[in-house]
């Protein structure tokens, strides 16, 4: 006896219903595959401003694993990534560390929220960075106008040591 005549459920609603959740099934799977697309889209949007920056993760780890939860953009290599990670509370190394494409559903809901705020961190950094440059600059630039001009190095090579 199948499942459904044993719950008393009519076999038209049974096949109703493993339609639905098929239908379910699709469009979570779909969606996923978009948000993806999207984390990904926002990953090379934000290649130009070339900084790192975090926030944290609400409610995605269990507190007794002494994780915080954060999702990062930071370099990888020669790429600059969304990563999810989960560092240590008291020591300064990372428990976990993946993708945030090849992350959970859940991590990826959450880093979705709180991306906004990733975003205008990276921004923030961005500014302070190009802040510091201009300052290095400035300093460089006021050591070169004290010291005086080099002099140019003298010919090694004339035109006119050539016997023709």
């Amino acid at each position: 006896m199948n499942d459904s005549k044993r719950r008393g459920v009519p076999p038209g609603r049974a096949m109703q219903a493993q339609k639905s959740h098929s239908s379910l099934a699709a469009t979570l799977g779909r969606d996923l595959d978009v948000l993806n697309e999207r984390f990904l889209e926002v990953e090379r949007r934000l290649q130009q401003f070339g900084v790192a920056a975090s926030v944290r993760l609400p409610d995605v780890c269990d507190p007794s694993d002494n994780g915080v939860p954060l999702l990062f953009f930071e370099k990888q290599g020669s790429r600059w990534r969304l990563i999810f990670a989960v560092e240590h509370v008291v020591e300064e190394r990372r428990l976990r560390e993946e993708a945030l494409v090849n992350a959970s559903r859940a991590v990826r809901v959450a880093a979705a929220i709180v991306l906004p705020q990733l975003v205008e961190s990276v921004e923030e950094n961005a500014a302070r960075e190009v802040w510091a440059v201009q300052e290095a600059l400035a300093a460089v630039d006021a050591v070169l106008l004290k010291l005086p001009p080099k002099e140019p190095e003298p010919d090694t090579f004339n035109d006119d040591d050539i016997p023709f």
